[in-house]
């Protein structure tokens, strides 16, 4: 009797567990190569006229990961913009590069049930001659959810 009360009260609570989440639902992606943990220094940035807040957080494949101090800011800001900004590290070669991206996020795009952030480094010049019209930046940045599109490649 105690045991299955038990694994009812374990069943009941991992059914909770997944509305109270902390976390985002996002995969990284940098040129069309899951990230898994080449991904440094993970912060978002709230920029308003005011002030700007950083906050780090953790990126486990899949997921980003905040404290409740974070995640109650996102859910609560309005005014200001918000920022995803990491660096991505990679070895070229036997050399050590770093590439710093960032994107903006909107309230909309955090409301998704699952967000794919596709990042086109253009050091791999591939991926500069498919996206460079699309952007003056060294990347570009493009989200995928549930209806959105893709930019078109360049021949």
């Amino acid at each position: 009797m105690t045991r299955n009360l038990f694994l009812v009260i374990i069943l009941m609570t991992s059914s909770v567990t997944p509305a109270l989440s902390q976390n985002i639902n996002m995969t990284i992606l940098v040129n069309e190569k899951l990230v898994v943990e080449e991904l440094s220094r993970v912060h978002l940035t709230f920029d308003s006229l005011t002030n700007r807040q950083i906050f780090y957080i953790a990126y486990v494949p899949g997921e980003l990961v905040f404290d409740s101090e974070s995640w109650n800011k996102i859910r609560s800001y309005t005014s200001s913009r918000l920022f995803l900004q990491f660096d991505y590290d990679t070895y070229r070669k036997h050399n050590h590069e770093i590439g710093n991206f960032f994107v903006e996020l909107t309230r909309s795009e955090l409301r998704q049930r699952y967000l794919i952030l596709h990042i086109y480094d253009f050091r791999d010049k591939k991926f500069k001659h498919w996206y460079h019209s699309n952007t003056d930046k060294d990347f570009l940045a493009e989200f995928e959810s549930p209806g959105s599109g893709r930019y078109m490649r360049n021949k």
